[in-house]
């Protein structure tokens, strides 16, 4: 990662899952601040930190509204303009224009309602020098054109970046696998969904991209609850392993419904003298954090009566990659944990080894980043 991309800001998304299992920890920081009673009624320490988050607000359906499908995207080499002009000796971002890969219809809603899916691509590329790039999609009405606010909706959203580099070591060639995901909402009539990408070189001279092959995929879900993160928070300072709580949704009236918790987060390695984001200056290396997801049931009363934890997962990003896509199995509500009527979710993040790492924020500009959901 050159110097010139880290005072971009650029965010970048590629996906390194390490698969591991803990216990749950009944102790583990409260959402949003809040002190709690844990299910083995222990009172937890409030987190510090925090947590922004805000609900969907778009009217949906409470099911599915179509079927799964997928898209496969053959090879084709794209044109990379440079990245960078120079004025002087002061190098100046050219943003780069957005090129289709794909297009493709979704189907209309049976109940007549607006549906979510998870819109997902994975693309495989290849580069004879260092490039940057972001993928973004959306699904648009078939007839009218309509437009809810980021971030779920049916406007653009960003899937995916990345900073992909030539060479044959396995942190070279993890930049070039690129997974993103992001959950859109699908007019009641359908609509046109598009796939894009916008190659540039992290230089002044031109050159070229491959899409090697890639895939586009709709998954219908039907979402009840969203926590979106708002803001960025460091993980990991001063060598700190406190637990954060990100992307906290707001309480769901589920009633005895067991419900399935999906997540995911963009983070960022803090290294060298750049600052990157809120990333404090650090020394050369690596960063590994570790996040689950959480479900919270809160009974009649208003108190908390259990929280379950899906497996951790855990993520090694390396000055190679800078930023990784941690995305998280979905985990279904324990049979035993139907103790209240309102549920809820978010994940649970540490650092576990190395550096700082920057959990990145859900921009207004179309980022779904660091979210995690509810569904039936």
């Amino acid at each position: 990662m050159t110097a010139l991309t880290r005072a971009t800001g650029a965010i970048a998304a590629v996906a390194l899952l390490v698969g591991c299992s803990t216990a749950p920890d009944a102790t583990a920081p409260v959402p949003g601040g809040l002190p709690r009673t844990s299910a083995t009624g222990a009172t937890a320490s409030p987190d510090p930190a925090g947590s922004s988050a805000s609900p969907a607000t778009s009217r949906i359906s409470s099911s599915p509204g179509g079927s799964a499908l997928t898209v496969r995207l053959g090879r084709r080499t794209l044109v990379s303009p440079p990245g960078y002009t120079k004025v002087g000796t002061v190098a100046h971002l050219v943003p780069a224009p957005f090129t289709a890969l794909t297009t493709f219809s979704a189907p209309p809603s049976a109940r007549g309602l607006p549906h979510a899916y998870i819109l997902a691509v994975s693309l495989t590329v290849s580069v004879p020098v260092e490039h940057a790039f972001s993928v973004r999609g959306w699904c648009d009405a078939t007839a009218t054109r309509v437009g809810h606010p980021h971030p779920y909706a049916s406007g653009q959203v960003l899937l995916s970046s990345q900073n992909p580099v030539p060479g044959r070591t396995v942190e070279q060639k993890r930049t070039r696998l690129v997974l993103g995901r992001a959950l859109v909402e699908v007019p009641p009539d359908g609509g046109h969904c598009t796939l894009e990408i916008s190659p540039r070189t992290e230089g002044v001279a031109g050159s070229h991209l491959d899409v090697v092959r890639g895939a586009v995929s709709l998954t219908p879900v039907a979402v009840v609850t969203i926590g979106i993160q708002t803001s960025r928070v460091i993980v990991g300072a001063h060598g700190s392993v406190r637990r954060v709580a990100v992307a906290v949704s707001p309480l769901h009236a589920s009633g005895s419904a067991r419900l399935t918790a999906h997540g995911e987060i963009e983070v960022t390695d803090c290294y060298g003298d750049s600052q990157y984001g809120s990333c404090p200056v650090t020394a050369f290396g690596s960063s590994t954090v570790s996040a689950r997801l959480a479900i919270e049931r809160v009974d009649a009363s208003g108190a908390v009566c259990h929280v379950s934890y899906g497996p951790a997962r855990a993520v090694l990003v390396t000055p190679y990659e800078h930023h990784a896509k941690l995305t998280l199995a979905p985990y279904p509500e324990p049979a035993g944990a139907l103790c209240g009527p309102r549920a809820r979710t978010w994940i649970e993040v540490h650092r576990t080894a190395g550096n700082e790492m920057e959990v990145e924020s859900s921009a207004s500009a179309g980022q779904p980043l660091t979210l995690a959901w509810l569904d039936r």
